[in-house]
């Protein structure tokens, strides 16, 4: 699977969805850690405050009096943190059983 901000930079770039780096799995997690601006030593409940943190703030239904662009960014927030989240807390929970 390739990763959301992965195929967002290909688009950036030019090159389209074809680009598909391989990312190792720490790299990965610190990659998200970060998208939800938390240090690498985050705990599950950290994640999740975070991610409830910019998934507030940044939801469609709470953006719709901005100005198109910044919809659209707060839309790409929502969307990079989302992926952020349910990759970690897949891999956090595989890690605790």
């Amino acid at each position: 699977m390739v990763c959301f901000t992965c195929v967002q930079a290909a688009a950036v770039a030019g090159n389209g969805p074809k680009v598909q780096p391989v990312h190792d799995e720490e790299t990965k997690r610190k990659q998200f850690l970060k998208t939800l601006g938390l240090k690498p030593d985050a705990s599950f409940e950290q994640v999740q405050a975070a991610f409830k943190k910019v998934a507030v703030k940044n939801h469609p239904d709470k953006t719709s009096k901005l100005t198109p662009d910044k919809r659209a960014e707060a839309e790409l927030k929502f969307k990079k943190a989302s992926e952020a989240y349910h990759w970690l807390l897949d891999h956090m929970s595989k890690k605790a059983a």
